[in-house]
């Protein structure tokens, strides 16, 4: 009895897998789409990470041209020494070098006495970038801080006579970000990279979401047959196009506040409820502070989401228009396409700098132009701000145009053929 219905049970098993290998939905989205999406994924990655590496390569051999010293006790012969070894420029103060240069290197005031007495001297690395949570910036300045301590390494065991524990460590420093003339410290710069981290999340998942319930809508309608209802309703197609893009919003909102709902427990259970003790703000608060998000700001901010859900849920409505016979074929292209929408942001989100005829290009998708305007208010780029504005409202125009032309007719009925099937014989 055991051995029949063992025999039995195989049988069905080999009957399922067959069925299952024979459907090209099945086969092109089980099987293939994360063979291709992770090979496009990790290419994006690789061109990024040379570029990381590169970078940071430029900076551990020498002190890169766009980095000056400030001596803050000028008298003070050890740093001297020392940034004449860097063939460092110098700067007479902190704010002009800011000015001026992008990194700066602070010798504080009692460097040498701190050394002489066998203790850790004190330096800070101010660096005015546009990306403080991106990998090339923290290769660039662990780089920096490798290069320095090396040459003054080499400068003590020559100059004085130092014990080998400080040869080992002899400094101490401390790494501020500068972001739009505010300042960051190594918590605030943490927190930064969190909340960069879940927009670009929340970005990716409100499009994935939007786009395949979009694309459902039409694979459900050619299902169920009422595609041929949908045109009989006294509306024209920029009302069908609206009604749509209405109710897969409503839908994938639904969804996507409780994606909210769950990121806002998950930081609350990781952010330290502790203040920090600059005034007692919050990190959060400290970042924002720094930030000094305006209204208009927000606003775009507002807009860019706004109309990233519209796009996507277009380009949801479009891929099942195109490709969705039913809604297995809807899920099969809008898990393709969305796999190739969220590509180009993945890296960038992820911390990693793209080189710009990449970002050029990228800027083309559907996905990156929202998070790439959030990032250019972040960091006051507020040219790339409306060029970013530019791009988003025009993908809404040209997406509402394409849609109302394929929602009219046999093209939202049949599909790509854009013909009916012959008739059975």
């Amino acid at each position: 009895m055991v051995g029949g219905s063992l025999r039995r049970a195989v049988a069905v098993a080999i009957k399922e897998f067959k069925n299952l290998v024979r459907d090209r939905y099945i086969l092109l989205s089980v099987i293939l789409a994360p063979f291709l999406s992770l090979i496009v994924i990790g290419s994006i990655y690789s061109i990024s990470m040379r570029q990381s590496l590169e970078e940071a390569a430029k900076v551990s051999a020498s002190l890169p041209e766009d980095a000056v010293v400030v001596l803050e006790d000028a008298n003070d012969s050890l740093a001297r020494g020392i940034a004449s070894m860097l063939n460092a420029n110098i700067a007479s103060s902190i704010s002009d070098a800011l000015e001026e240069y992008s990194v700066v290197i602070v010798f504080h005031r009692g460097f040498s006495e701190l050394v002489e007495s066998s203790r850790r001297g004190n330096i800070s690395i101010l660096v005015k970038t546009s990306k403080p949570w991106s990998v090339i910036n923290m290769m660039r300045v662990e780089s920096l801080t490798s290069l320095i301590e090396g040459v003054v390494r080499v400068y003590l065991s020559k100059q004085y006579n130092i014990s080998v524990e400080l040869l080992e460590k002899p400094i101490v420093f401390n790494v501020k970000a500068y972001v739009k003339g505010g300042e960051l410290d190594s918590i605030e710069a943490t927190v930064l990279v969190m909340i960069m981290l879940a927009v670009g999340i929340a970005i990716l998942i409100l499009g994935m979401i939007t786009l395949q319930v979009g694309a459902i809508s039409i694979g459900m309608e050619r299902e169920a047959r009422t595609a041929e209802i949908l045109l009989a309703l006294p509306a024209n197609r920029w009302e069908i196009v609206a009604g749509k893009t209405a109710g897969v919003i409503i839908v994938s909102m639904l969804a996507f506040l409780s994606f909210i709902a769950g990121g806002l427990t998950y930081i609350y259970l990781i952010l330290p409820t502790t203040s920090i003790e600059a005034g007692g703000a919050s990190s959060i608060d400290m970042v924002i502070q720094a930030i000094k998000p305006l209204n208009t700001q927000i606003a775009s901010i507002i807009l860019a989401l706004t109309l990233h859900i519209v796009n996507s849920t277009l380009v949801g409505i479009l891929t099942g228009v195109l490709f969705a016979g039913d809604i297995r074929g809807a899920l099969t292209a809008g898990s393709y396409i969305g796999l190739a929408l969220m590509a180009p942001l993945i890296p960038d989100i992820s911390g990693f700098t793209l080189p710009a005829t990449l970002e050029v290009v990228f800027t083309l998708t559907p996905y990156y132009p929202p998070y790439k305007l959030i990032e250019s208010i972040v960091i006051g780029d507020y040219s790339k701000t409306v060029i970013y504005i530019i791009v988003i409202v025009a993908y809404s125009i040209l997406l509402i145009f394409t849609s109302s032309k394929l929602m009219s007719g046999e093209r939202l009925v049949y599909g790509i053929a854009m013909r009916r099937p012959k008739p059975l014989t």
